[in-house]
């Protein structure tokens, strides 16, 4: 180990020690889709943010974490897992580091800056093969023919999930992706008393329509949409 590399890890060691009493701002950015973007160490977890909203932040992303815990995960290997969505790469990461599973990821992300964010920060760390992929979800879901046995769907610009990620359509194609026994989970918001109202309805009307079954877990600050094969 060279004189440098053992700086490098000495920094490392007092920055995670220091952001479990003080957030550090590690680098702020903006993406042709994201106005900002800034990566923050907290906890000893590296945070994605935007102007308004948390993309990431490792095993303490609740939604998916407590919701990972309610499901009866897989131990197969050979288990398919679709991200829409990427962030820092969470998803991958807690499965990965706090349930040690060892899937296949297929990391769907629109936004470049996010992507090279990830692999700087997160997936390089990650020992689960994934394959990411810069493709706006719309239109990647509708040309795969792959099977997944988890799809997770966690699309939002700032705070707000486009309206096209909302339509029949895209939920349809998105069940017809999903292998027999699969689950699928779409994060939704649920901070405000408005968040609720629009979340629950979308539930009632669309997704609950188009996938008949599904449920609707009320979690911290969000809603996940839950829905088998």
């Amino acid at each position: 180990m060279t004189i440098k590399s053992i700086k490098n890890k000495l920094k490392n060691k007092i920055q995670t020690l220091f952001s479990y009493v003080y957030s550090l701002t590690m680098e702020q950015t903006s993406s042709k889709y994201n106005a900002l973007l800034e990566v923050q160490m907290s906890r000893g977890r590296y945070m994605l943010l935007t102007e308004n909203a948390i993309y990431s932040y490792g095993d303490l992303y609740d939604n998916y974490a407590d919701s990972f815990k309610q499901l009866d995960l897989p131990d197969d290997a050979d288990t398919e897992v679709l991200i829409l969505g990427l962030g820092l790469g969470s998803i991958p990461q807690m499965l990965e580091q706090v349930w040690h599973k060892k899937y296949y990821y297929t990391c769907v992300e629109i936004d470049e800056t996010i992507i090279y964010l990830a692999e700087k920060y997160v997936l390089k760390h990650l020992k689960s093969p994934m394959d990411v992929i810069r493709a706006d979800a719309l239109d990647w879901v509708q040309v795969t023919e792959q099977l997944f046995d988890i799809i997770c769907i966690d699309i939002f610009v700032d705070i707000a999930t486009p309206a096209e990620f909302r339509e029949n359509n895209f939920l349809q194609r998105c069940l017809e992706l999903l292998s027999p026994n699969g689950v699928l989970l779409y994060n939704c918001l649920g901070y405000s008393e408005k968040d609720c109202l629009e979340t629950e309805r979308f539930y009632h009307t669309i997704f609950k329509k188009t996938l008949p079954n599904a449920q609707i877990w009320k979690l911290r600050a969000n809603y996940m949409l839950v829905a088998t094969n």
